[in-house]
């Protein structure tokens, strides 16, 4: 006899748009970066739970800023910059946790684009590259310092719902200022990655590693590893499976075997700290 799982009733929409705005104003996950008035905006325009909805108006306002990011773009690098980064963070959170709608994919896409324009835009420029593994492909961004010369850099891994264009913005900058290159790709099956979480999603990840040994501006000495919350799930497999082309690896607060236990997986699933939509994401 299987013992039930009790899964935390959803939250109502009013309950979803006062906790969403109440994360916003005090920038918190997953609403960091965001403006408190563009999300009360976006809010006002959402009636209930419908996920076509939701994804609609997050991309009303990601359409909004990539107009601005246009309009001052020729004159303004910078400022046209952060319009972009501003449109990626409301065009990605249409889709979040996962794009189950068609309008969440379409939102997430406008946030693809926009994210794209910001990279293009920095003094040292974001490349996106398909790296093709067995049986499939997965896409990168990487930002090399400037210089010149072959740089350290460090795999980051995208978590559950915290994609690679997040963990460019969020952790990118940091690196760089320490002279330090990074490449950020999305856990599987999140994202842009259609790479299933099986016993040999390694192999994709080893595949980039292989492309990142062909460049000549990158130290093959030097490739660290570091992924958050699911990302640091997928950089212990990694680490495990590449200890010997890697100088270091970062599990941040990532699951490991403990973590699938059935006790933790009730209690997770019983809990409201997640926004919306865990069991789908988990899913997924």
């Amino acid at each position: 006899m299987t013992e039930d799982i009790y899964v935390a009733p959803a939250r109502s929409w009013e309950e979803l748009r006062d906790e969403t705005q109440a994360r916003a104003d005090r920038q918190v996950y997953p609403l960091t970066g965001m403006r408190s008035e563009d999300v009360r905006t976006i809010l006002a325009r959402i009636s209930s739970l419908d996920d076509d909805e939701w994804g609609r108006s997050w991309a009303a306002m990601a359409q909004e800023w990539i107009t601005l990011g246009r309009a001052v773009e020729a004159k303004d690098r910078k400022t046209a910059a952060d319009a972009y980064i501003m449109a990626w963070r409301y065009g990605s959170f249409g889709a979040w946790p996962s794009a189950s709608s068609s309008a969440k994919r379409e939102s997430f896409q406008i946030g693809l684009q926009a994210f794209l324009k910001y990279g293009q835009l920095q003094d040292q420029k974001i490349e996106r590259i398909e790296v093709e593994y067995p049986g499939g492909s997965i896409p990168i961004l990487l930002q090399l310092p400037p210089g010149g010369g072959r740089a350290a850099v460090m795999l980051s891994v995208g978590g559950l719902d915290s994609f690679k264009e997040y963990v460019a913005e969020r952790y990118g900058p940091v690196y760089m200022s320490r002279d330090i290159g990074w490449v950020a790709v999305d856990a599987p099956n999140t994202g842009e990655t259609r790479l299933l979480p099986d016993v040999q999603a390694e192999r994709a990840y080893s595949a980039v590693i292989d492309y990142l040994l062909t460049r000549e501006d990158i130290d093959p000495g030097r490739i660290g590893l570091q992924g958050v919350s699911m990302g640091g799930y997928w950089a212990t497999r990694i680490a495990f499976a590449e200890h010997q082309r890697l100088k270091l690896a970062v599990n941040w607060a990532g699951p490991l075997d403990a973590a699938w236990a059935p006790a933790q997986i009730r209690g997770a699933l019983a809990s409201k700290e997640y926004l919306f939509g865990l069991p789908k994401a988990l899913l997924a």
